[in-house]
């Protein structure tokens, strides 16, 4: 639609089609919750058994559900088109796998605005060459030239999408993960839930990683460098992998003799909860952050990333965590050893973890740069001047 340039208040319609990362999958909800009421109306159309519906209702976001595409049709894009009509959207932010078709769809139905953040792009970048690669590419630069802004999460990202995609760096506007500090402020938390679901104990250490990206090629590095670390005695790990991968995983684990020290959990069990309980934090997904690197370095967690993960970007190596090659099995291992061996390093690192939280990743800071953002790009089509308002409370 053509926004009159005299409204006062920005309907964003955040459309989601595909598999999210687990950062994506936070901060939809925070987005969509904690725009500003007195300048923006927020709707999220996603598939009714999208793994965040409940966490949308539960802060008060209007949920519509949309039908998962059936590919780039005809009654799809007409489908698509009628339903962001019906919104009056004025600004349509695409999520997940709504790229080429949800974007055709958005100027069909005259949205003002289109915004696209590919989160997944990281995890699976386009094949450097072959058909299937130059067939990614052209469709990428096609669903371009319909979208004004390209959001991504990390600077990996942003290289896939400059360098694989083709997209113009102009248009490209990284905005990282925010998190509510309050609610994980480290001495608010109660521990030790979760190790009393999975059977470890109160004494014992606890390593926690997660497994998103590649969790066959992720998961050997991991279990090797489980085997090779030199810790006293008394150590657990919990992998957070989906169904297949877990049970490969278990299956690898038992061969290599960890399988007593072997927790395992969905992704969609990767609460904060049990980073709270962690003693040290692994990194290894390489597009995305299942389990929350941020947050765990908001409860003043250390943590370890491998250099591949976009959770890497958050790690400054040796002050506030520590970064190691991707694939190097002992680098991994001395990483983990040494801050297992040493509580006071390891204390350190997770206090200046948790100052950097406060300086770089609250939800709000995340909040108004996406504000800003939308406002932004109306602003280039002659649509509604800047409000100057602030981010406060959500609805």
């Amino acid at each position: 639609m053509v926004a009159d340039s005299q409204e006062r208040t920005i309907r964003v319609l955040y459309v989601v089609e595909g598999r999210l990362s687990g950062a994506a999958l936070r901060a939809i909800p925070l987005l969509a919750s904690l725009l500003p009421r007195r300048r923006f109306e927020t709707v999220v159309a996603c598939p009714a058994d999208a793994d965040f519906v409940e966490a949308l209702q539960r802060r008060g976001v209007t949920v519509t559900p949309r039908q998962r595409s059936a590919g780039f049709g005809i009654h799809t894009l007409l489908g698509s088109a009628r339903e962001m009509r019906r919104h009056r959207a004025h600004v349509v932010h695409l999520y997940g796998c709504a790229g080429p078709a949800a974007a055709a769809a958005a100027r069909l139905a005259r949205v003002s605005a289109v915004v696209c953040s590919r989160d997944n792009t990281a995890a699976h970048p386009i094949p450097p060459s072959g058909w299937q690669g130059l067939g990614r590419r052209l469709l990428f630069r096609a669903a371009d030239r319909l979208i004004d802004r390209h959001v991504s999460m990390s600077r990996r990202g942003v290289r896939v999408l400059t360098d694989d995609c083709g997209v113009n760096p102009a248009k490209i506007l990284m905005i990282p993960l925010g998190i509510e500090l309050d609610r994980l402020a480290p001495e608010r938390v109660r521990r030790g839930a979760w190790r009393k679901r999975v059977g470890v104990p109160a004494e014992a250490t606890l390593v926690c990683a997660s497994l998103e990206g590649d969790p066959e090629a992720d998961g050997a590095v991991l279990l090797e460098a489980l085997r090779r670390i030199e810790v006293p005695a008394g150590w657990f790990a919990v992998v957070v992998a989906a169904g297949s991968s877990r049970e490969e995983l278990q299956v690898r684990a038992r061969s290599l003799e960890l399988g007593d020290r072997m927790r395992f959990a969905e992704p969609t069990e990767a609460t904060w909860e049990l980073l709270a309980d962690a003693d040290l934090v692994l990194a290894l997904a390489g597009g995305g952050d299942s389990i929350g690197i941020r947050e765990a370095m908001a409860l003043a967690r250390p943590v370890v990333a491998l250099d591949s993960a976009d959770a890497a970007d958050a790690v400054s190596d040796g002050v506030d965590g520590r970064v190691v090659a991707a694939g190097d099995t002992a680098a991994l291992a001395e990483a983990i050893s040494a801050l297992l061996r040493d509580p006071v390093a390891a204390g350190r690192i997770g206090r200046n973890a948790r100052r950097k939280a406060e300086r770089e990743f609250s939800a709000e800071r995340m909040v108004r740069r996406a504000a800003i953002l939308y406002e932004e790009v109306l602003r280039e089509k002659g649509l509604f001047a800047a409000s100057g308002a602030g981010v406060g409370a959500g609805r």
